[in-house]
This record gives structure tokens, sequence and C-alpha cells, in this order.
């Protein structure tokens, strides 16, 4: 080769990459303006990164708490995979930068000056650029079996292109530089869109066209949606070795070059954002001068509302919201305003697009009335919203409910709609039903609002402008039947769906799109809407309560506020659905609404209350009439009366938990109680678990509404073979709200019958979630003065049932104690189902335990079964005792280090578990005696004597009330004797006496008392029964409760 020759390449050569360079460098970027100019790719461009990890856009922050610049960027940069591999297959989703990489790719290549990415793919002997944008060849790709076809092809496109725009590119010089016989040099040939050639046999054919480049030499990158790359053979990315030699010699490939590693584009992360962000505010004059406070509305907009985040993650949305918030100055208020402004977007850049690029199959493309399409991909998505809400584990996996259709089934959708045969009657003026393919296409093209996530099956790009689109076309569908009907229809087709999966969000969006009507309307025409939802529905309930506490309608203060009787009654009639937690955030309701709840406690019928108030002050326009007529109606000759029936006669269903046995008005008052606790005003907050902070009206009208009220807390079913004290609905309800002091507490401790007290104690087992104290149980235990008559009393057997466990030994206590356990689990079980009141009683249980051993003990003595994970567990934390001997502690270290404990046998595994339990119980009793000694003040607060847990006279405490060390037979005699004499127990503990009406009614409860299987009388009885008569005395101490323990794991371990 002359030269002449060489000089003649080379500067063919410079062409080529100065058009390539113009052809690739700029792109029309805006697309929202006619004429509008293309803008340099480098001032936008954010490079995007590649994983063999697949990551969905909703997986990429673990923490979406999480500050942005501790975000890491996911995979690799890029350019850096391509530079180290010779052959990379990229796939992404629609919108995430594929073709847009492509591109960048070019024009670093062409333009840019001694970058790593441009050194590494130069090298010493130069890389000549090939960009086969596969869409732009389907016509002819079944006839080019090669490569060397598709090359020619290339050239010839090329020459032809760049005739155009003023440049002479010479095909026959740029073959030979890279033809072998010539200069050898490689090309990098990018195959882009492999998704876009057809089905399988012609994407098959590109992947071995690219298989040839590589062998010839060439390096590849290989592009296209996932759908794309189905069925073809590529490398596990588990096991794939990357190969790293940048210009292997022709025919010298390795295997994995012939099948590569699919790398997936990763979603942005929030420093790529960042980036982007700084770069699009950069685009424009006029946005230069606002960008730092652009930004930072941007960023704010992110923080504060997820879903944009998530949006934000795919460039092509990134782009269009960026340039949503620039032209409109502001980031739109909701959800809906956004998609809508988004979807506007999208079909205008269609609109420029079409008079640039024809359809998939290489067609001109047609022009239609934006509204007629936009209206039948609306019912496209009311179609996908009807079936998703089908689809299996819908209601918990959002992502089920974007439904995937074949192209024939979309395609018969939307013939249908065209041809008058669905459900929508409206008819079209541009679109017919010969259009269905080509509108099939219209909406794929080029990343439009409906992909192909697999060949031949197609999907809303977003699940969120699937459900926008629905609530759009069912808004558009209700109103298009005129204002008569408007309302009927709203019902048939929204309200009637509203507790499908996933309607709950077309129901806010709905009023979102309504709300926007007409530019008189002032954003309020949704409250016509709101009046017409039924609250004693559950969905139309929460859409309700959506609405009135969230951010995307607009509503005055003053009119939010009219509408608080409506949400408090929705809460009332749903109170399992914990409705009035949305009221916490509602700054304007809190003062308004703490006077609400104090009406509504000192009403006789709160329902009545409720009513009053709404037609003395009626929301949402309507006049008092109209809402007495429709609001909350509680006669059954008014119009739709189920608000009210279910308020008088509340139903046990998913929204409330509601018992025969306890009635209608426990139901009630539960109901109001729970909504008090959700709601919170007044309460001081959720981390103030005694209540100190309790406002000092609630306390007042919380206990005046109790004693006017005297609803029971506790339910027994005398009929029944073991009768047992059971927390009704309201006495859970009213544990979340029972402050540690105060009048309300002496109220409620006054009404926890003694059987109760004694059955629950100081129970709190976080093994075993179904055995706990109430916290009004719990409040006895530390009051601030001394309690009611009636827990003086359960203080003083809960004593004597102690002094039982400080000794606890034997079968028969065993059988005591697991009967004892067994009641308490019982009578709790009716309310095991209660997620709400069950959950928080337990949940405020456990912050007022006490700090001591005696939380420790407990778990230890409270369970119902001995599993060998339990015993092991509570050996375990009792290393960590102190007060234990040094010979317990060493021992239990022994048995729970090895596995030994997994390796006993059920015999030896039993023994132990049986000590560990009666340990348990004497190691909790010593502690409690052991409190009170060290503090006496405790027991005057506790109304006790202080120094003196049981009588004197029977020499069983010091004068501290620490237990002697040791405790005669006869002196557990004499205390069961004691505790049958009612009067001498009531005497000694009431000293100044009672009234004659209280000591009957505690005369009552004692001996209702002894006859319970858990009484102290019972626990007696068991104890002397494993207690030989001609055994004097046992010991109480410490080390007396050890010592069995001791002896049963040395003989374990011998």
């Amino acid at each position: 080769m002359s030269y002449l020759e060489k000089s003649y390449r080379a500067t063919a050569r410079g062409f080529y990459v100065r058009w390539l360079a113009q052809r690739f460098g700029k792109i029309d970027f805006l697309q929202t303006k006619e004429g509008e100019d293309r803008i340099y790719l480098s001032n936008i461009y954010i490079p995007v990164r590649l994983d063999t990890q697949d990551r969905r856009d909703e997986e990429m922050a673990d923490d979406p708490d999480a500050a942005r610049d501790e975000e890491a960027l996911p995979g690799r940069d890029a350019r850096e995979v391509i530079a180290e591999n010779p052959f990379v297959a990229i796939s992404g989703r629609p919108g995430s930068g594929k073709t847009t990489l492509v591109h960048a790719l070019i024009d670093e290549l062409c333009t840019a000056s001694g970058t790593s990415f441009q050194r590494a793919m130069v090298g010493k002997t130069g890389i000549v650029p090939v960009p086969l944008i596969l869409r732009d060849y389907q016509d002819q790709l079944p006839r080019r079996q090669t490569l060397a076809e598709l090359l020619d092809l290339w050239w010839q496109r090329a020459s032809e292109e760049a005739r155009d725009k003023g440049f002479t590119l010479e095909p026959a010089r740029l073959r030979d530089s890279v033809s072998r016989e010539g200069d050898g040099m490689s090309m990098l040939i990018f195959f882009d869109g492999i998704d876009e050639v057809g089905g399988a046999g012609p994407r098959g054919n590109v992947l071995t066209m690219a298989r040839e480049a590589r062998q010839q030499g060439h390096r590849v990158v290989l592009t296209g949606r996932p759908s794309g790359f189905e069925g073809l053979e590529f490398t596990d990315p588990n096991t794939a070795e990357l190969i790293r030699e940048t210009h292997p010699p022709a025919g010298k490939t390795h295997p994995q070059d012939l099948a590569p590693t699919i790398h997936h584009i990763q979603p942005f992360a929030r420093p790529q954002i960042d980036q982007f962000l700084e770069h699009f505010y950069r685009l424009r004059d006029d946005w230069k001068t606002t960008r730092e406070q652009a930004i930072g509305e941007f960023n704010q907009a992110l923080n504060q509302r997820n879903y944009l985040l998530v949006l934000a993650r795919r460039p092509i949305f990134l782009t269009l919201m960026a340039l949503v918030h620039a032209n409109d100055r502001r980031m739109p208020h909701g959800r809906a305003d956004l998609y809508r402004r988004i979807i506007d977007l999208y079909l205008i850049r269609q609109t420029h697009q079409r008079r640039l690029q024809s359809t998939l199959d290489g067609k001109p493309m047609p022009h239609w009335d934006e509204r007629e399409v936009r209206r039948a991909l609306g019912f496209l998505a009311w179609r996908s919203q009807q079936r998703g809400a089908e689809m299996e584990e819908a209601e918990e996996q959002r992502d089920k409910r974007q439904v995937v259709w074949s192209r024939a089934e979309l395609a018969r959708e939307l013939e249908d709609l065209l041809t008058g045969k669905s459900p929508d009657q409206r008819k079209f003026r541009e679109l017919a039903p010969g259009d269905t393919r080509e509108l099939v296409n219209y909406y794929l093209h080029p990343a439009g609002l409906l992909v192909e996530p697999a060949e031949g099956r197609i999907q809303f790009a977003h699940l969120s402008f699937q459900e926008y689109l629905c609530a759009e076309y069912l808004q558009g569908r209700a109103i298009a039947r005129g204002s008569r009907y408007f309302l009927d229809d709203t019902r048939g087709l929204l309200f009637e769906n509203l507790a499908l999966p996933g309607w709950d969000e077309i129901g806010m969006l709905f009023l979102t799109v309504h709300a926007s009507q007409g530019a008189q309307a002032q954003g309020s025409a949704h409250l016509e809407v709101l009046a017409e939802l039924n609250l004693a529905n559950i969905a139309e309930a929460r859409l309700l309560m959506a609405a009135l506490t969230g951010r995307e309608l607009d509503f005055e203060e003053d009119e939010r506020v009219r509408w608080l009787p409506l949400a408090m009654a929705a809460a009332l009639l749903h109170p399992g659905e914990s409705l009035a937690r949305r009221f916490r955030d509602m700054a304007a309701w809190r003062e308004p609404g703490l006077e609400l709840v104090m009406r509504l406690l000192a009403a006789h019928d709160p329902w009545h209350a409720l009513r009053e108030q709404l037609r003395g002050n009626p929301p949402g326009g309507r006049v008092p009439e109209e809402w007495a007529e429709w609001g909350l109606c509680d006669d059954a000759k008014e119009k739709l009366c189920t608000t009210g029936r279910r308020w008088r006669v509340p139903p046990d269903d998913g929204s409330w938990d509601v018992d025969n046995e306890f009635g209608p008005e426990d139901a009630r008052a539960a109901s109001l109680l729970i909504t008090i606790a959700d709601a919170g005003w007044g309460l001081g907050g959720d981390e103030d678990p005694r209540r100190e902070n309790l406002d000092a009206e609630l306390e007042k009208a919380l206990s005046e509404w109790l004693r006017r009220t005297d609803i029971p807390l506790y339910y027994k079913n005398e009929s029944a073979e073991e009768p047992l004290p059971e927390p009704t609905f309201t006495g859970l309800a009213l544990d979340v709200l029972v402050p540690a002091r105060g009048e309300l507490q002496s109220e409620t401790l006054g009404r926890v019958p003694l059987e109760a007290w004694l059955l629950q104690g100081e129970g709190l087992a976080n093994l075993v979630w179904d055995i706990f104290s109430q916290p009004m149980v719990l409040l006895t235990l530390y009051p601030h003065a001394p309690p009611p008559p009636v827990t003086r009393l359960s203080l003083t057997a809960y004593q004597a049932l102690l002094a039982v466990e400080l000794l606890a030994a034997g079968k028969e206590f065993d059988r005591f104690s697991r009967s004892r356990s067994r009641s308490l689990s019982r009578s709790l079980s009716r309310s095991r189902s209660l997620s709400l009141s069950r959950s928080r009683s337990l949940s405020r249980s456990r912050s007022l335990s006490r700090s001591r051993s005696r939380s420790l003990s407990l778990s230890l003595s409270r369970s119902l079964s001995r599993s060998r994970s339990r015993s092991l567990s509570r050996s375990r934390s009792l290393l960590e005792d102190t007060r234990l001997s040094p010979e317990l502690r060493d021992i239990l270290k022994e048995m729970v280090e090895g596995e030994r404990l997994e390796k006993l046998s059920d015999n030896s595994m039993e023994r132990f578990a049986s000590e560990l339990e009666r340990f348990g119980y004497r190691f909790a009793a010593l502690d409690w005696f052991t409190e009170q000694a060290e503090d006496l003040g405790l027991m005057a607060r506790r109304g006790l004597r202080p120094g003196a847990p049981l009588p004197e006279e029977l020499g069983l405490f010091d004068g501290d009330g620490r237990p002697r060390e040791k405790w005669s037979r006869e002196s557990l005699v004499a205390l069961r004797h004691w505790l049958d004499r009612d009067g001498a127990v009531l005497d000694w503990v009431f000293p100044d006496g009672l009234p004659d009406g209280e000591r009957r009614e505690l005369s009552a409860q004692l001996d209702t008392l002894r006859h319970r299987p858990w009484s102290p009388q019972a626990g007696l009885d068991a104890l002397l029964a494993d207690w030989p008569e001609a055994e004097p005395w046992r010991e109480t101490t410490l080390a007396a409760a050890e010592a069995p323990l001791l002896a049963v794991c040395e003989e374990i371990l011998a």
C-alpha cells in the first residue's frame, strides 16, 4: 500500500469520525416546541452504570430515609465494563438510557480528547465505531444473513445521510481500513435494539452476526430490552470469566466472547440524579438564573414524596419530571398533576418524533386526535386495573397489579372499544377498528407509555401511569354522561370497586383529577364526590380519610375542620382500621379535635352529638338539611341509613371487633376509646407510656365518662365450667389511655376485680405472646398514691401468692402454676385476634414492666410449654445476673455451651426445664420482697403496711419486710387458715375500716376468689401437699432456690 493511499484512508476515517460526531453528538432532548434546537449530548449526559444484577427502580434504596449522599452507586461505569470486555450485552428497561448510551459512547470516541475510555478503545491501532440502530434495518434484516451484508447496508446508508449533511464519505476506503487484507483496524460495532427486530429467529440472526464480528476480532456492544434477550444463549453471570484482552487476534477468541454475560443498566442513584439536575438547569439561560432554587425545590420534592424518587431513577422519567418542573416553575402539587403533565409531554414528544421516524414496521406514523388516543389508552389502563385486581397476591404485592397482556389480547380490547362492543359506548371520530395494530405500535414507540417486557407481551411502562390513566378515564367517562348522572356513574364505576386491590389509589387519583376540572371550580370539585361516600363501607371510609388527611387535594383550613365530624364518624365505625391515626398529622384538627372528643365523652349519645355538629356547620357546600338526610343518618325512615345502623348494631367484621356476649354497648365504648387513643389529642404522644402528660381536661372527661356509663371492663360467663374474668374490648382499649396517677387511674383500678388482678399479677412473658398483664394491672405496682381499696386488697392477696412461689417445689406446685398460666391464657383468648387493642395493650405492658430481675424471673416462670430453645435463651440470660452464685453461673455456662441442651434426652430436658421454671418463681418472689424492703415508701404508696407484707404473727417476715431465712410449715398452714377468714383479712388490710357497702362488696370478691384455681389458697394447698408434715421448715434464701437447679445440672453433666 502506497503512502498516498494510506493518507487517503486516514483522511476518509477523519471525515467519517467528524460526521459521526455531528450525527450522534447532538440530540433532540427537549422536544417540546416546534423548531427547538438540538443540544449537545455532553451537556446533559450522565454515565449509566452496569451490573450483572437486575435491579428494579423500587429496589434501589435499602433505606428510603437515608441521606442521598450516602446512597452508593450500583455496579460499574458502563465505559469501564465495555473497555474491559470485547463483547458486552446490555439489557435495559424502556427509558433506562440504552440508545443514549450508544450515542454518548460514539460522541466520546469521536470528540473527546484523551479520556480513559477513548485511550482504552483506540489503543495503538485505532478503532472505527459502527452504530447499527437495528430498528432502522427491520425491513432489510430478513434479507441480510451475514455481517458483511449488514455492514454493506450501513456504509451505503451512512454515505447517503452524510451527503445530506455536507459530508463526503468513502465507503471503499473505510472498508479497507477494517478489512484483514487492508489496515486490519478493529471496529466497535453497536447492535442497538435487538428487541426491535422481531421474533426469536431475527434476534438469533443478529446475535449470530454479533458473534461473527467478535470472531473477526472486532469489539461488540449489543443492547436491548430484557425481552430481546429471551431465548438467546448468554453466559451465566455467576460463572462468567471477565475477558480482559482488549484486541485478541482474529480467530483466537475465547468461548466466553461468543456468549457474553448480560449486564443490566442500573436505576439512577441519588448522586446521579443530583448530577443530572445540575446539568439540566444549565441548558437554557432562563433556567440558569433560578438554578439553585429549582434544584433545591426538586430535591425537596424527592425527599418528601417517595413515589417521585422511584420515578426519578429512570432517566426518561427524570427528564420529563425536570421538564415539567422547569416549564411550570414548580413541581406539580400531587401525583395526579405530575402524571398528567408527564403524559402530556410524552404525547408532545411523540408528535415531534413522528415527523422524523416511522412505526415498528417502518411505515410513516399515523396522525390521530390526541384526545382519542388518550381515551383509548385510558380504557386499556382501566381494563388492566380490573384484571390486575384479580391477580393472585395483588393485595400484598403492588407490582402484581401491573398486568401483562399478550399483543393479541390487547388488540382485541382496543378493537372492542373502537367497534362499540365495550361498556364504553362513546364514539370515536378519527380512530377506527382498522387502526388497532398501528395504535398498539404507536403506544410502544419509542419508549412509550406501553412497553414490551417480553416478546409479544405488553404492559404499562409504570404501574403509576396505569393507575393514573385509569382514574382519568373513569372521571372522563362519568362526567361525559352529564352532571345529572355524574355521581351515579361515579358510584358504579369507582365506589363499588374501591375494595378491590389497588383501587384505593384509583380513588385518590380520581378525586385529584376531578378537583382540577375548570378554572372556576378552584380545586373544590372533589367535595361533591366526598359528600357521596357511604362511611359504613370501609373502602369508602378509607378514601374519605386519605382525602382529608393527605396533601394531594386542596382544602381551605376552615373547610377541612368542617369535615372533622365525618372523619371522626369514619374512625368510630371502623375502629379496627386505625383510621384516626391519620389525625395526628393534621395540625388544624388538634384543638377542635380535642374539643370534639370532650363533647363525645360528655354526650349521652355520641352519634347524636356528631350529627348535631354536622348540622350546625356542614361541609362540602351542602345545607344542613342535606346532611341531616344523608350524612350520619340514624333513623330507618332516612335515606341510606347504613351508617346509623352500623353504629347502633355494630357488626363483627374485618374493621370492628365485636363480641355478642360483651354486647353492642361494649363495642361502641371500645370504639370511642380506640379512636381517642389513635388520634392522640391530649395524650402526650406514644413516647409517654405512663401518660404523665395527659391533658387534665381530657382525663377529667374520661373519668366522668367511666363513672356515668359504668361499663364493665371484664366479662365472666358464670355458667362456664371454669368462669374466667375476661377483659372486655373496652377494658383493652382503656389500657392504652389510663395514666400512672390521678383520677382516671383511680377510677380504672377500682373496676379491676380481685380475681382478675390475681390471675394476671405481674405476668409478662415476651416469649409467650398470649400471657401478659394488662397495663391497668401493672400500673398498680408502682403507684404515686395509695390505690383504691380493691387494689390494696389485690396486692395483699398477691403477696400471699408470692409467699407460695417463694418455696416453689414439687409436682403439685407445678400443676398449680401450669393451671394458672392456662387460665390466664384462656382469659385472654377471646381477644387473641384483636391485633389493635391487644397488641397495644401488650406493647404498653412491656414499657411498664419492671427493669429489675422481675421481668427475667417471670419469663422463666410463665411458660405453658418447655422448649429447648426457651430453656437455652433463659439460661443464657441468667449468666449475666451477678446476684447468682458463681457456682450456678459456671454450671449454666457449661450447660449452654457445646450444644449440650440440644443433645439432652427428653427426660433430662424435662427435669432441667422444670427446675429452671421453679427457680424462676422463687427468684421472682424473692426479688419482689427485697425491692419492697429496700423502699419502705413503696409499700406505703401501694397502700400496704410498711415492713409487713403479711400479718406479723405468722412469723414469715422480719421488721423490714424481708422473708426470714427459714419458714415453718406451721406458718404456711396458719396463712392458709387466715386467708379463709374474710373478716380478718379485711380488718388487717383496712385497719381504719370500710363503709358497709364497700366491705360487703370486697367480702363477696374474696369469697369468689377462694373458689378459683389460681387463688392463694389453691397455691398453698399445692405447696403443702408437696411438703411432708415431718419436714418442719424450709429455707427461702437465694442459695436454697439455687440448690435444686444446681443438683439437676450436676447430675446431667456427670
